[in-house]
This record gives C-alpha cells, sequence and structure tokens, in this order.
C-alpha cells in the first residue's frame, strides 16, 4: 500500500507501518500452519503407535478379566462342591430328618450343575468375543487395503483367503433355540426358587412344623434337639437357595450375553461375507500371464498323480477305519450292501424292467403303480456307479491328511456323486426298454439321441471339472490352479457347450418330436431362448476362465451346475406326475363310457316307462378336468423351480451390486460405490474398537479448535466447499424431485425383474389360487372369478409399485403429477374411465356375475368374461357381443339367473271355439309334465287366458331349472303339445278372416244401388 500523492506524511508514515505490521501477521500465521503441516506428519506416525498400544491394552485387560473370571469360577466350583459334600455328609447323619437333608443334597448337586453350565457359557462366550474381535480387525484391516491399493488382480488372493476362512453360522440358528430353550427353563426354575425361597422366611416355624410332623403329640424327650437339627438344616437350605439363585441370574446374565453377541457375531460374519461376495467376483483369480506354461502343467498334474502323494494312503486308511464311529461304519455297509445287490440281480431288474413295460402297453392292465416300480428299478440300475464314487471319496476323506490333494480327490468324488446319479439315471431312462420311451411317452428318436449325448458327455465333463476342482486352494498352490486347474475347466466348458447344443437344439433329434407334439407349450414357443441361453452360459464361464477370473467362472460354474440338477429331478417328478395323471384321465374315461353304456341299455330296456324312472347319467367334463389338473401342475412346478434357483443363487446377489456402480441416468458413468451404512453392524464395532485409541488424539485436536483465532484456523467461512456437497446440504430439507437424481443400472434391471415377476404372477397365480383354495370353498363361479380378477388386479398394482420404487420413483414424488393426468384422462377418456369403474363396481356389486344368463339391447346370451373395460356376452347362436361396462350400471337389464336360475316361460296354446276347455287343459299339462326339462316344482299349469278372434287362448306356464335349458325345453314341450292335441282330437286353431267383396262405388249425393242380376 503506497502513499498517496498529496496527504499528510503522518498519515502516510501511519499506513506504511500498518502494512508492515499485517505483513509480519501473515508471515506468522504462514509459520504457524507450517509447524501444524509438520504436527500433522507427526501425529500421523504417532496414532498408529498408540492405536496399537490402546489395542495391546485392550487385549491385556481382556486376559486379566478371562483369568479372574476363571479364578471366580473355581472358587465358585469349590465353593459348590464344598456345599453338596456338606449336604451328603448331613444327609447320612440325618436319621428322622432324612427328607429335609436330602432337600438340601438335591439343591447343593443342582447347585453343581448349575456352576458347570455357568462356566461352559462363560467360555463360550469369551471365544466369541474372540472371535467378533478378530472378525472386526479383520474387516478393517482388508478395507483398508482395498481403499489403499484397490481391487488389484494380487487383492483377489487376500479376498478368496478371506472368503475361504469366513466361518458358516448357518448353525447358530439352532444352537440359538436351544439357548432360548434352555434361558426359559432357566427363567422357571428361578421363579420356583424364589417361591421356595419365600417360604423359608420363617425358618423357626418351618422347623417347629417339621418336628410336629415327625412328633405330633409332644411327647418325645429329644424334641428340642431335633427342633435344632431341623432348624440347620433348614438354616442350611435357605443358604443353599440364595446361592443358587445368585448363581441362576448369573447364568441367565451370561446366556443374555452370550445371545446378543452370537446374534452380533453372526450379523457381522454375514455382512462381511457380503462385503467380499460384492469384490471377490470382479476381481481377476490369476497374478501373472493367462496362458499356462507347459512346465507349470506337467508340475500341476505330477503334484496331482505323483507317488508322493498318494505314498501311505492304504496305511492311514486302515487306521482311519480302526477309529471310525459306528454310525459312519454302518452308513458304508448298508451302501456296500446296497451296491453288492445290485450288481447281484442287475440282470433280474432288467427282466423285471421289461415286464412292467408290456404290462404298461397293454390298457386293460396298465396302472401307475408300474410307473413307480419302473422308476425304482431304473434307480437300481443307476446307482452303483454313483454308489462306488461315493464310497471312494469318503475313503480318500479319512486317509487324507489335513487340506492334502487326496483329501481333495476324496471331497470332490462325494460332491459330484450326485451328478454322477442323475446322468446314468437319465442314460438308463432313455433306454430302447427304459422309463423314457414306455412310460414317458418319449420319442423313439428322443430316447437315441439323448442316450448317445449323456454316453460321451459323462467322461467329457466329469473329469476334467473334477480335476479343476482338486485344483483349488488349499489343497494346491495357485500355480498349480491357474494352470492345470484352468486347462481342465476350459475342456468341461467346452463339453457342455457341445453337450447344450445338441441338446437344446430345436431342430434336432432330441427337441424335434417335443416341439412337434407340444406346440403350444410355453417351453416350446420360448425354444429359441433356452437355446441361447443354455449354450451362452458354458461359453461365458470358459471366457470368464480364460481371461483370469477363474475364482468368478467356478463359482458362477457350481450354481449352474445345482440349478440343472433340480431341472433334472424337476423334470423327472413332472414326468411322474403327468403319467399319473394320464392314468387317472384314462380310468375316469374309461368309467365314463361305461356308466354311459349301462345308462343306454337301461334307457332301452324301460323305453315304455315313464321318463322320470330312467336313470340320469351326470356328464363329466373331462377336458375341463385336465386343464384344471395340468394348470395346477404347471404352477406348482413354476413355484418349485423359483424357490429352489432363489435358493441356489441367494448367496451371490451381494455380488450383484457392482451394477450399482454403473450410472446410467442423468450420466453414463461408473462412480464409486458408497459403503457409509451398508455394513451397520460391522462399521459399529470397528469405531467402538477405534474408540480408545483416538480419544486422546480427539482431545488434543480438540483443545485449538475451540479458539480459531488462537492458533490462526481459518474460520468455517474461508473454507472450501466438499466436493459433491451443495449449499442446500446442513440446510432445510430439500423438495423430493419427482425422478430420481441417479439411476443405476442395478434399478434399471431390479424394476425389468419386478415387472417381469408381476407379468408371471398375475398370469398364474389367480389361477392357481381358483384351482386350490376358491374350488374347496362353498362359492358360486362368478364369485370365484371375481375374487380371481381382483386379486389378479392387486398383483399387477403390487408389481408396478415395486418396479418403480426400485427406480426410486414414490407415490409421494409423481403424486402431484398423477393428478394432473388423471384430471386429464378424466375428460379426454371419460368413457373408458367409466367403464373401468363400472366393471370395479361389478366385481364387488355382482350384479352380473360369470355364467349368468342376461338379456341387454335385444340379446339375450350368457355371461362369459368381465373385463376392464367389456364385458362379453355369448348368445345362443355362439356369437359374442362385447358389452361397454357402464351399459350394466346405468342402463336397466334383465338378468334370468341373478337370484334364483329357476325361471318360468309361457306359450300361448289356441283351439278353436266349441272346444272342451277343461280337456284342452288337462291334455296340456299332462303333455308338459310328461317334459323331463320341465319342473315338478313349481309344477306347470294351464291358464284359460282369453276369448280371441279366432281362438280360444290357453296360457301354458312351465319352469326350467335354468335358462340355458330354454331352447331344448321350448322344443321338447311343443312337440309334446302338438302331439298330445292331435291325439285327443283337439284342433289347434289358426286364425279365420271374413272378406265381403262389393264392387261398384255409389254415385255422387245417393245411395249405390244393387247390381241387376
Amino acid at each position: 500500500m503506497g502513499p498517496a500523492t498529496g496527504t499528510d506524511p503522518t498519515l502516510d508514515e501511519a499506513n506504511r507501518m500498518a502494512a508492515r505490521a499485517q505483513r509480519h501477521a501473515l508471515q506468522k500465521e504462514v509459520t504457524r500452519y507450517e509447524k501444524e503441516l509438520a504436527s500433522y506428519d507427526a501425529r500421523a506416525e504417532l496414532l498408529p503407535a498408540r492405536r496399537d498400544q490402546a489395542q495391546r491394552r485392550v487385549v491385556e485387560a481382556e486376559k486379566r478379566a478371562q483369568e479372574w473370571q476363571r479364578i471366580v469360577d473355581e472358587a465358585r466350583a469349590r465353593e459348590t462342591q464344598r456345599a453338596l459334600d456338606e449336604a451328603r455328609r448331613r444327609e447320612l447323619e440325618a436319621d428322622e430328618l432324612k427328607p429335609l437333608a436330602e432337600v438340601n443334597t438335591a439343591l447343593a448337586a443342582e447347585g453343581s450343575k448349575i456352576t458347570d453350565a455357568m462356566k461352559a457359557a462363560g467360555d463360550l462366550l469369551s471365544e466369541r468375543k474372540t472371535k467378533l474381535d478378530a472378525l472386526t480387525r479383520r474387516f478393517q484391516a482388508t478395507r483398508e487395503k482395498i481403499q489403499l491399493a484397490g481391487l488389484t488382480d494380487a487383492m483377489s488372493v487376500l479376498l478368496r483367503k478371506e472368503h475361504a476362512d469366513l466361518e458358516v453360522t448357518d448353525g447358530f440358528r439352532r444352537e440359538q433355540r436351544l439357548r432360548r430353550e434352555r434361558i426359559s427353563d432357566a427363567q422357571l426354575r428361578e421363579l420356583q426358587l424364589d417361591d421356595d425361597r419365600q417360604e423359608l422366611s420363617d425358618v423357626d416355624a418351618r422347623a417347629r412344623e417339621a418336628v410336629e410332623s415327625i412328633d405330633p403329640e409332644g411327647e418325645r424327650p429329644d424334641r428340642t434337639d431335633l427342633e435344632a437339627a431341623a432348624r440347620e438344616l433348614l438354616q442350611r437350605r435357605k443358604e443353599t437357595l440364595d446361592k443358587l439363585l445368585a448363581d441362576y441370574r448369573t447364568y441367565l446374565e451370561r446366556l443374555g450375553q452370550l445371545e446378543r453377541t452370537t446374534e452380533t457375531y453372526s450379523a457381522a460374519a454375514d455382512e462381511y461375507r457380503e462385503y467380499l461376495q460384492e469384490r471377490i467376483f470382479s476381481v481377476r483369480s490369476v497374478d501373472g500371464s493367462l496362458i499356462p506354461s507347459p512346465g507349470a502343467i506337467a508340475d500341476a498334474a505330477a503334484k496331482l498323480l505323483g507317488p508322493s502323494t498318494w505314498s501311505g494312503t492304504i496305511d492311514r486308511l486302515s487306521q482311519a477305519l480302526s477309529v471310525l464311529p459306528a454310525s459312519s461304519a454302518a452308513a458304508g455297509v448298508i451302501l456296500a450292501l446296497v451296491l453288492g445287490l445290485s450288481l447281484l440281480f442287475r440282470a433280474r431288474v432288467r427282466s423285471r424292467l421289461r415286464w412292467v413295460n408290456e404290462q404298461v402297453r397293454r390298457v386293460r392292465t396298465d396302472a401307475f403303480r408300474h410307473t413307480v416300480e419302473a422308476f425304482a428299478a431304473t434307480l437300481v440300475l443307476a446307482l452303483p456307479l454313483a454308489i462306488v464314487v461315493f464310497l471312494t471319496g469318503k475313503a480318500l476323506e479319512l486317509a487324507a491328511e489335513p487340506k492334502g490333494v487326496v483329501g481333495a480327490v476324496g471331497g470332490v468324488l462325494v460332491r459330484l456323486a450326485p451328478a454322477v446319479l442323475l446322468l446314468d439315471l437319465v442314460r438308463h431312462t432313455a433306454r430302447r426298454d427304459g422309463l423314457g420311451g414306455a412310460h414317458f411317452q418319449w420319442a423313439d428318436s428322443t430316447c437315441r439321441a439323448l442316450g448317445r449325448l449323456v454316453r460321451w458327455f459323462a467322461p467329457l465333463y466329469l473329469i476334467p471339472l473334477a480335476v479343476a476342482l482338486i485344483m483349488q486352494p488349499p489343497a494346491v498352490t495357485d500355480r498349480d490352479n491357474d494352470s492345470l486347474g484352468r486347462l481342465a475347466f476350459a475342456v468341461a466348458m467346452v463339453g457342455l457347450t457341445i453337450f447344450l447344443k445338441r441338446l437344446l437344439d430345436p431342430e434336432g433329434p432330441t427337441l424335434s418330436p417335443v416341439v412337434t407334439r407340444n406346440p403350444s407349450s410355453i417351453l416350446v414357443r420360448f425354444r429359441h431362448a433356452w437355446y441361447l441361453i443354455g449354450v451362452a452360459t458354458p461359453l461365458t464361464l470358459l471366457v470368464l476362465t480364460v481371461v483370469g477370473y477363474d475364482f468368478t467362472a467356478t463359482e458362477l460354474h457350481g450354481r449352474f451346475l445345482a440349478s440343472a440338477m433340480l431341472l433334472v429331478v424337476l423334470a423327472f417328478v413332472h414326468a411322474m406326475a403327468i403319467r399319473w395323471l394320464d392314468v387317472a384321465r384314462r380310468r375316469v374315461a374309461i368309467e365314463h363310457a361305461r356308466l354311459r353304456r349301462e345308462a343306454a341299455k337301461a334307457t332301452a330296456k324301460k323305453a315304455d316307462e315313464p321318463k322320470e324312472s330312467l336313470p340320469v347319467f351326470e356328464e363329466v367334463d373331462l377336458p375341463a378336468m385336465n386343464a384344471q389338473t395340468m394348470q395346477l401342475l404347471r404352477s406348482a412346478t413354476v413355484l418349485v423351480v423359483a424357490i429352489g434357483l432363489w435358493g441356489i443363487w441367494a448367496e451371490l446377489f451381494p455380488a450383484l451390486r457392482v451394477f450399482e456402480r454403473v450410472q446410467i441416468w442423468p450420466t453414463i458413468q461408473v462412480v464409486e460405490s458408497r459403503e457409509e451404512g451398508r455394513f451397520p453392524v460391522l462399521e459399529g464395532l470397528a469405531a467402538t474398537s477405534a474408540a480408545p485409541a483416538s480419544a486422546a488424539p480427539r482431545a488434543e485436536a480438540s483443545k485449538p479448535a475451540a479458539d480459531p483465532a488462537a492458533n490462526g484456523a481459518p474460520s468455517p467461512s474461508m473454507r472450501p466447499p466438499i466436493a459433491g456437497t451443495s449449499p442446500a446440504e446442513g440446510g432445510e430439507e430439500a423438495a423430493p424431485d419427482a425422478l430420481p437424481s441417479v439411476l443405476t443400472l442395478a434399478d434399471l434391471g431390479l424394476s425389468i425383474l419386478f415387472l417381469l415377476l408381476t407379468t408371471i404372477a398375475a398370469k398364474n397365480l389367480p389361477g392357481l389360487v381358483e384351482i386350490v383354495l376358491l374350488r374347496r370353498l362353498s362359492l358360486d363361479p362368478g364369485a370365484r372369478y371375481a375374487v380371481s380378477t381382483i386379486a389378479r388386479y392387486a398383483i399387477v398394482i403390487l408389481g408396478v409399485t415395486l418396479a418403480f420404487g426400485a427406480l426410486s420413483i414414490s407415490w409421494k414424488s409423481i403424486q402431484w403429477l398423477a393428478a394432473a393426468l388423471t384430471f386429464g384422462l378424466a375428460f379426454g377418456l371419460q368413457e373408458i374411465f367409466a367403464n373401468f369403474v363400472s366393471g370395479l363396481i361389478m366385481l364387488f356389486e355382482r350384479p352380473v356375475r360369470i355364467g349368468d344368463t342376461i338379456s341387454v339391447g335385444g340379446v339375450t346370451g350368457t355371461v362369459s368374461r368381465i373385463r376392464m373395460r367389456a364385458t362379453t356376452i355369448t348368445d345362443y347362436e355362439n356369437r359374442e357381443l362385447i358389452v361397454p361396462n357402464r351399459e350394466f350400471i346405468t342402463s336397466q337389464l334383465v338378468n334370468w339367473t341373478l337370484t334364483d336360475p329357476v325361471t318360468r316361460e309361457v306359450i300361448k296354446v289356441g283351439v278353436k271355439y266349441g272346444t272342451d276347455v277343461e280337456r284342452a287343459r288337462e291334455v296340456l299339462l299332462k303333455a308338459c309334465q310328461e317334459s323331463p326339462m320341465v319342473l315338478r316344482n313349481p309344477g306347470p299349469s294351464i291358464v284359460f287366458r282369453q276369448f280371441g278372434d279366432s281362438a280360444l287362448v290357453l296360457d301354458v306356464r312351465v319352469y326350467m331349472a335354468s335358462r340355458d335349458q330354454w331352447p331344448s325345453l321350448m322344443n321338447d314341450v311343443m312337440i309334446r303339445i302338438y302331439r298330445a292335441c292331435a291325439a285327443e282330437k283337439i284342433e289347434i286353431a289358426f286364425p279365420q278372416l271374413d272378406l265381403h267383396l262389393k264392387s261398384g262405388f255409389p254415385p255422387a249425393g245417393g245411395e249405390p244401388k244393387d247390381p241387376e242380376p
């Protein structure tokens, strides 16, 4: 700041001095900032040391606490044992007061048991606390390493090791259930002991009562000594109860702590597993070159097949068998016996299978039990190979060293035994005389092609897959897995790709007969999609393992294999169910034909008798029954498949969170995932463990922060804004936007999944509910249709709500937009809205129901469908009339079957003048009564209606059970009336008209003259 020209020199000097002082102050502030920065570096080195020191102190304190707890438990055990010994001694000394001493002994023994249980609970509590602390430290260390180094290829080794070492907490649920039962029992026992303790509040009175029970007359000379002994025993019991109540309270407290610690540990382990799974599948598991060298492959093969690996296996197996538990030995003996019997009677089983197939081919001898027997025979033929694989794997597991190659081979054989069984079962099912062709009606080309595929696929796929699974840590090194393991897995995926390509080819010999036979099936209609998915899945796994994501490919393949095995099992169950339905339907059809034949014979024999005495044959709607059972079977199969696939793939769902980082709106980019608040248990434990170490530094750092001007710290207004924040943060809450601010690929995928599930549920669930539940209730078809339709609407509304919720679009954010759209659509599409609301009113109020016979707009027909906008009416000519729903609410209509399906029809019959009316009434009444379609109650009636121009008019009034019978009833009754009138010589009148013809016109002004003859 230079001096101004023409000003006072004194003022200029003062300005210069002020500028120098300000510059000096700024230099001092810079110096302070530099020292503060240097102190930050020093603190950065000091804080870890303080944290380590604090952690060591915590560990030492926990050890001391555990040691003191051990000393207390030992002292409590000694005191309890001393009390038990004393109680037993008193019991031996007591004679007449032995019942009191026995109670004291029982209480002392109970105290010893509760002491042991309390010690066991304390030991388990200490173990769980130690595991929880170790898990928290592992989580902190892993997260810090990932934050510093990122998800590199080298980090995958750490992630896989942590994931493999993570304890499975599924068994904790049963443990917690048993612990809660023990807590309930201990609480109940504590209340009982407290009641017993309350009864001993007056020991002297209880002692006198005990002595009076022994000496009620008070004649014994040693009564005083007896009372003293009883008082001493009761006092001992009182002290034992006090100690026992204290022990129970301590025991309950430890059980509560153990319960809370176990729940915390289980939740923390699940969160850590989720944290690892989110990252472990997105990094390469191969560190180094992606192309394995021949030397590495040879070394891995030598390690797998070398003599050093298998030496001593027989000796270890014999030693393991000598100490094998009885239950395991019995299971092995049973499997060996099953293997021997299946091999011994193999020829007889084949012969029996051929005989069963011959029985199935004959309609008279066909039965579902033959299919069950054939399946059992096929299973017996497929069992030997699977049992050999399983027993070999179990033997190698027994003879293996911990984490060795032999043990890995045994474990893999045990895991692959179910796959071997299913493949061999499919192969025997597809034999020429097998279960598939004779019972499941598979085409011969399908059986032959499937048998050939399974025969070459099983060794080409299972052997390399077994090698790939064996070559995984910790049995071998990562180098062995990256070389031989990846190569074997790639070979297995190539074989699986070829197999699925030939199996799922829509034009191939396996599926082409199925496509021809069931062209309308949903599986057939989407056959190209299944073909693409089936071939693309192993190819994708092959690409993943080639580019280095071997762990990801292996885990995904394990779930894919489990899913395929589930589908194969369900395919067999579905085929067995279809076979059972076919047999049952054939029996119903045969019985139906037999009853029809008997009814026809009875009708022929009783042709001369009145029709009322003829047997009535009830028709069975076989196509409708078949459609209902098939719908139920399909719905049940879809439900089981959905539940099974969810259980198989649910563990990998956290790995899909990687899609949360892919932002697609407002811009397409990959963002950093937000972890704050995602793992509340682990983050809370980490914060708690870090609190002692950081308490002192925070205290030191908080001192200068109290006065920013004192240490030169910048004021809050001088600090730069944090990236990613807005001025609105920390102030008033911003108004919610109508659309989400950020949309990720995970949100979009979840929304599409909800819409897909909604579509499937809306098509299948209402029908399933109707078949399983509604048809068992006393509801008419209209009520069932209303419930199913409303359920479909509810499913659609719920699915759309969930889909919009996945996109962060809630009703609160779009209510104004929805109100505006509703207001506009109500004017522009008011007819559609009126019809929709009318349809809802019809479903709830039910003035018109499915199956009702109505007359509207001059058309009479049956209501067949009620949709959102219109209702379909099918008339007697099988024409479908589409009527808007609004017409049923605002207009008049006739519902012939609303409250009572019985309706009356009036037929007008005219007889000529001169006919005996009473005789005509009797003839007409008899003709109506002979008709089997006319109801007897209310019965028909004949009314003499009027004197017509050409006839005497009689009204024939008849009642029918349903309006659907109207055409048949009218035809039958009118034919009978005509025949009866003809037989009784009653003439049915026809219109008569007398015409008087006159010629000529009258002259003007006069009468006409008669014509001349």
